[in-house]
Order: C-alpha cells, then sequence, then structure tokens
C-alpha cells in the first residue's frame, strides 16, 4: 500500500503511473481553483478485504476453489472455521481475564462463554471426514 501513497521526499517515485496520471489530470481540471491534489489510499479494513476478494483454495490433489469440491468437505471446512473462531474468541476472553484480574484481585466476573448452536447437526456429518 505504501508505493500507492505519494512520499513527501521520494514524490511520485515508485507510484504507478497510472495514477500519477490520474492525479495530474484532475489537477490540470481543476487548475482555475489554484490547488494541488492527492489521491491518498487507504487499506481496507481486514473485515472489507475478506468480503471483497478472498477465495478459499483446497489442495486435496487438485487445488481448486472450495466451491468446486463436494459438500462434505465444504462443511468440514465450515466446522474449521468455527473451531478456530471459537479459540480466537476464547484466547481473547482469557487475556481480558487475566487484564481484569490485574486491574482488581477481588471478586468473581461473570462468564462471557459464546455458543454456536447449530440445526440439525447431523446434516453436516461427513463419514470419511469425521475425526
Amino acid at each position: 500500500m505504501g508505493s500507492l501513497n505519494k512520499d513527501m521526499e521520494k514524490g511520485d517515485e515508485g507510484r504507478p503511473q497510472e495514477l500519477v496520471a490520474l492525479e495530474q489530470g484532475l489537477a490540470n481540471e481543476l487548475k482555475n481553483w489554484d490547488i494541488s491534489l492527492d489521491i491518498q489510499i487507504t487499506p481496507p479494513g481486514i473485515e472489507k478485504l475478506f468480503q471483497l476478494g478472498t477465495d478459499v483454495y483446497i489442495n486435496d490433489g487438485v487445488r481448486t476453489s472450495v466451491e468446486t469440491k463436494g459438500h462434505g468437505l465444504q462443511r468440514s471446512l465450515i466446522f474449521g472455521l468455527v473451531k478456530v473462531w471459537s479459540k480466537t474468541l476464547n484466547e481473547m476472553r482469557l487475556q481480558d481475564i487475566a487484564k481484569k484480574e490485574e486491574q482488581s484481585k477481588k471478586g468473581r466476573f461473570p462468564s462471557e462463554s459464546v455458543f454456536f448452536a447449530i440445526e440439525e447437526p447431523e446434516l453436516f456429518l461427513h463419514p470419511h471426514g469425521s475425526s
């Protein structure tokens, strides 16, 4: 992302020429306003990155998108994501509790458990992928 934005010391060095040309074109169009123009590109948050341009590829002998794999493998991936999410939430909770305990050495804290409820879980069983 650093190569997309103008560096005050280096100027346009290393920036994509298309971006520089766009800036110059816009500046020329707005020259009557006596302004300077820089296009600043802010990287998207991690949530947007996953929404906009993320694909999952699985190599089970042939590397293809998860969308082309069987439903059993797709469901196993979904459960794997839920498990990783759960572990991450638990680690964050434990860190938060440790911080709270350092701040206050008294009393108990209420549970901050997270439950994932899956309707008809037997639909997601896969005979070859169970562990």
